[in-house]
């Protein structure tokens, strides 16, 4: 079988099929849909492996291609920084769906919380609207009821007014971009929540 190969996020196209290929602990990878068949994408011996704070930087551009060969790799998918956030809540402050994708396929717990608040890469991704990032979490069994220290959980998050994300963007210093587009997106991330919901 030939391979039309295109990566994003882990996954390689085969004839129309999609083949999702998973990280486990020993980066052993397998291959969930029966016929499909990969061949190296990655030489590990030749990549230059990234250190934790160079995988960052690769997760803080959404460059999921190099994220996904270094997680390929062998670097871990559940490394924080210094402050204890981890690679799965920048990627989905960020919104980058195929960097989330790829942290998820290769381990990283899709509902670890934030030693600073209780949040989780779910409640990030609905802080700033970032719906590709919140359904693939979502998807990924991220628990949208799961509540933040203070109680709030992603859809409260969601539903927060534009005020309140300045003010907490200014506390936890990062911008939260243009306001029609966060706040289209809040509006788009709660209503996924709630389709979930059955709401």
């Amino acid at each position: 079988m030939t391979l039309s190969r295109t990566r994003s996020g882990g996954r390689v196209t085969s004839a129309g099929q999609n083949c999702r290929l998973l990280l486990g602990a020993a980066t052993v990878a397998m291959l969930v849909v029966s016929g499909c068949q990969m061949a190296p994408t990655v030489d590990c011996d030749a990549l230059t492996r990234a250190s934790a704070g160079e995988l960052r930087t690769l997760v803080e551009n959404g460059d999921g291609e190099a994220v996904s060969d270094q997680l390929f790799c062998g670097a871990d998918a559940n490394q924080v920084d210094g402050n204890g956030v981890s690679l799965l809540v920048v990627a989905a402050l960020g919104g980058y769906v195929d960097v989330v994708n790829a942290l998820v396929d290769a381990g990283a717990e899709v509902d670890a919380r934030n030693p600073i608040g209780g949040g989780t890469a779910l409640h990030a991704a609905a802080f700033l609207g970032q719906v590709g990032a919140a359904e693939a979490l979502m998807d990924a069994g991220a628990d949208p009821m799961r509540p933040n220290d203070d109680g709030g959980n992603a859809l409260t998050i969601a539903e927060l007014d534009w005020g309140t994300t300045v003010m907490i963007s200014s506390f936890l210093q990062i911008n939260p971009g243009d306001e029609a587009t966060v706040m289209a997106g809040k509006a788009a991330v709660a209503e996924a929540i709630r389709a979930r919901l059955g709401q």
